[in-house]
């Protein structure tokens, strides 16, 4: 185990606890959010990536400009860069819309008062929560396995956590892997445009 196994534990942890607090009623309604937010900063990732691309500099992730021109790697680096982009609009954009949703959810948990139900709905969100944590972390997993930066890619490499997910999983975390790849890709070559 290393220090990325303990973000994703700690991801489940605040998923599983939040649901116990918040109870099934309101987790179905953050369970609807999360699916609405992934959709939402899937799609907005790939229109703002371009712009936030033009900002990012390859000497960021390839410490010496001479190696890329030396290597003609001039292009390859603009897909790294739109993919890398991508990467981190994709996340800023699921935190802020995910925060949004808990926002819009804070009236539910008087169902929790309620004689005898409460406790199932505690317990029943806590479940869900569990669920929808490990969602999350799957999805963090999968896209920090695409960010080509070396400490994070040994984080992954060797996350016990990840290594599961990926064991157990693989055919799901391919996909996963080769349509975000295609994603962000197929942005570059249309010029940022949607195909």
């Amino acid at each position: 185990m290393n220090w990325f196994d303990f973000v994703l534990l700690g991801i489940m942890v605040i998923y599983t606890v939040g649901g116990f607090r918040q109870g099934l009623l309101k987790q179905f309604f953050n369970l609807f959010g999360f699916l609405i937010a992934l959709v939402l900063a899937f799609a907005g990732s790939k229109f703002l990536s371009g712009d936030l691309a033009a900002y990012l500099k390859p000497e960021l992730l390839v410490p010496y400009q001479e190696v890329i021109h030396l290597l003609g790697a001039e292009t390859a680096m603009e897909q790294v860069l739109e993919l890398v982009a991508g990467v981190l609009v994709f996340i800023v954009l699921l935190v802020v819309l995910l925060l949004l949703f808990r926002l819009l959810s804070g009236g539910l948990k008087w169902f929790n008062k309620l004689p005898v139900i409460g406790f199932f709905n505690r317990l029943g969100g806590a479940l869900l929560g569990l669920l929808i944590g490990a969602v999350f972390a799957y999805v963090v997993i999968s896209v920090i396995s695409l960010v080509p930066v070396r400490g994070l890619m040994e984080a992954v490499a060797g996350s016990y956590l990840a290594g599961m997910a990926e064991m157990h999983g693989a055919a799901a975390t391919a996909w996963v892997k080769s349509v975000l790849l295609e994603y962000y890709l197929n942005t570059v070559q249309n010029g940022g445009v949607l195909p």
